[in-house]
C-alpha cells in the first residue's frame, strides 16, 4: 500500500465538514419512452470535395421528469466529392439519438446525524413526500431488529456513538458507507435490506485519521476513499468485497491537515483533495484495478479556502466553493484584513484531469460559510449553500463555456438554519436541505426553467444531522 505525503506548509486551522450525495439505481423504470431524433445534411457546391456529413443526432426529450434525455448518435460521413465546378455529394445522415436513461421516483432517504445515528424515510421524486421508512438503522454496530413488514414503521431512538459525518453508497443502492466524525476516525460499511431499507452492519475500520469528514463510492461500485480532515491529513482508499464489506486500503495519499473531500470525476479516472488549511486541491489519478492514486503534474493546484467540488455531466468543468470564514482572534476581533473575505465560486476546465481555473464568481460580499454544492441533474444550475446568510444561492451555467452567472437566492425564510449540506434527487425535481441548527429537513421545489427554489410545505422534524443520501428501494436480493 502507497504511503505518499505531499509537502508543503502547513497551517493548522481545524474545521470539520459536511456532505451529501446522491444515488441512482436504474430501476422502476416509468412506462413511456421518450422519442428519438436523427440529424442529416446535405453536401455544398464543392470544386473538389463533398459537404460535410449531418451532425450529431438529438439525445431522446425528458419524459415527464422521469427521464434524461439520451446521448447523440454519431456524425454523418461526408458526401463524396463531385467533379470540378459541381456540387458535392449529400452529407450522410446524422446518427440517431441515443436511448434515454430511465430513472425511479421511489427513494429512501438516509440521513446520517451526530446525535442520531442514521435514520431513514420513503421519498417520492415526483411529489416530494417525505413518509415513514427504516427509522433508525444504526448506531455504533447496534441494529434495531427489522420493522413490521408490510409496513415499515420508525425504530426507536438509539443513541449512538458512532457520529455519522457523511454517506456515501454504491451505485447499486445495496450498500451503504458511513464516516465518523471521532478524534480517530472510524468507517462504516452496511447493507441495505431488500423491501425495508432496514440497514444492517457488515464491517467498521479505523479510516487512518482524525474526523473522518467525508466519504465517496467510485462510481464503478469496487472501492471507497475516505478523507481525513487531521492526523495527519489524508486520503485512504479502502476496496470493497462482494457483499460490500471494507477491504484492506490500497493507498494513503497523505496532504496534511484540512483534508475537506474526496471528490470524483465522472468517469472515475481522477480524484481530488480539497485541503483548506494548506489552500490548495491535491489531484490524482486513479487506477480503479489496482487501487492506487497517482499524483498528477502538477500536483496540487492553489486555491483560497476550497471547501468542496462538484462536476458538470461530461467532466469537463469543475466548480469549487471557497468557504472563506473569517478567522476570529481569542477576543473574538476577527483578523486583520480577513474582513473582506467572501465565499465564491471558482470554475475550472478540466483536461487530462488537471484543473486550471477560468472564473470565480463572489455569492454575496456579506457572505462568510460556503457549505454544500451540486450540478442539477439537467446541467443547467448550480447551487451553493452559504452558511452564514442562512442562503441557498443558484446560479445558471453556460451551455458552452460552463461559466456561472447569477440565477437567484432562496433565503432560508426561517426554516433554514445552518445549511452545511443540500442534495437535489434524480429527477432533478427537489432540493432537500439539511438545517443542522433547526434539527430539520426542508424540502425545496426547483423550476428548472429559471433555477428559483420554493418551499413544498412544512419541514420534516428530525434529530440533529448533517448528511443525507438517497437510495432506491430493493424489493429482491
Amino acid at each position: 500500500m502507497a504511503n505518499r505525503v505531499l509537502r508543503s506548509p502547513v497551517v493548522g486551522l481545524v474545521v470539520a465538514c459536511f456532505a451529501v450525495t446522491a444515488v441512482m439505481c436504474r430501476s422502476s423504470k416509468v412506462d413511456e419512452k421518450p422519442p428519438m431524433a436523427s440529424g442529416g445534411g446535405n453536401g455544398g457546391d464543392s470544386l473538389t470535395t463533398g459537404g460535410a456529413g449531418g451532425t450529431d443526432g438529438l439525445g431522446g426529450a425528458s419524459n415527464g421528469g422521469g427521464t434524461v434525455a439520451g446521448v447523440g448518435g454519431t456524425p454523418g460521413t461526408a458526401g463524396a466529392g463531385g467533379m470540378p465546378s459541381s456540387v458535392g455529394g449529400d452529407g450522410g445522415d446524422g446518427g440517431d439519438g441515443g436511448e434515454p436513461v430511465l430513472l425511479p421516483k421511489d427513494y429512501w432517504l438516509y440521513v446520517g446525524g451526530l446525535v442520531s445515528g442514521i435514520q431513514g424515510w420513503k421519498f417520492d421524486a415526483m411529489s416530494g413526500a417525505v413518509t415513514d421508512g427504516p427509522g433508525v438503522g444504526y448506531a455504533d454496530g447496534i441494529i434495531p431488529p427489522p420493522p413490521p413488514v408490510p409496513p415499515p414503521v420508525p425504530l426507536p431512538y438509539v443513541e449512538p456513538t458512532f457520529r455519522p459525518m457523511y454517506l456515501a453508497a454504491r451505485p447499486d443502492g445495496r450498500n451503504l458507507y458511513a464516516s465518523d466524525q471521532a478524534p480517530l476516525g472510524r468507517l462504516a460499511a452496511l447493507s441495505i435490506t431488500p423491501g425495508t431499507g432496514v440497514l444492517v452492519a457488515l464491517s467498521q475500520v479505523p479510516s487512518g485519521g482524525a474526523q473522518s469528514v467525508h466519504t465517496a463510492v467510485h462510481p464503478g461500485g469496487n472501492w471507497v476513499f475516505v478523507a481525513n480532515y487531521d492526523l495527519p491529513g489524508n486520503l485512504k482508499v479502502f476496496p470493497l468485497l462482494p457483499n460490500g464489506a471494507l477491504g484492506t486500503p490500497t493507498d494513503d495519499e497523505i496532504t496534511g491537515p484540512g483534508a475537506h473531500q474526496c471528490a470524483i470525476s465522472p468517469d472515475g479516472k481522477h480524484v481530488y483533495l480539497p485541503t483548506r488549511s494548506l489552500a490548495y486541491i491535491a489531484q490524482y489519478s486513479f487506477d480503479d484495478q489496482t487501487g492506487q492514486l497517482t499524483p498528477l503534474v502538477p500536483a496540487t493546484v492553489a486555491a483560497e479556502d476550497p471547501r468542496h467540488l462538484a462536476f458538470n455531466r461530461d467532466g469537463t468543468r469543475a466548480y469549487l466553493v471557497n468557504e472563506m470564514q473569517i478567522p476570529l482572534l481569542d477576543a473574538g476581533v476577527p483578523l486583520a484584513g480577513s474582513e473582506t473575505r467572501a465565499t465564491n465560486v471558482a470554475v475550472y476546465s478540466v483536461a487530462n484531469g488537471n484543473l486550471t481555473e477560468i472564473q470565480k464568481v463572489v455569492l454575496d460580499p456579506d457572505e462568510r460559510g460556503g457549505g454544500a454544492i451540486r450540478v442539477s441533474p439537467d446541467g443547467k444550475f448550480l447551487y451553493v449553500s452559504g452558511r452564514f446568510s442562512q442562503t441557498i444561492y443558484s446560479l445558471a451555467i453556460d451551455p458552452v463555456d460552463g461559466k456561472l452567472a447569477p440565477a437567484g437566492e432562496f433565503n432560508g425564510d426561517g426554516l433554514i438554519d445552518t445549511p452545511r449540506d443540500f442534495i437535489i434527487d434524480p429527477l432533478g425535481n427537489h432540493l432537500l436541505v439539511a438545517s443542522a441548527d433547526l434539527s430539520q429537513l426542508v424540502i425545496l421545489k426547483i423550476d428548472k426553467a429559471t433555477g428559483q427554489l420554493a418551499t413544498t410545505g412544512a419541514p420534516i422534524p428530525a434529530p440533529r444531522y448533517t448528511g443525507a443520501v438517497l437510495l432506491v428501494p430493493q424489493t429482491a436480493p
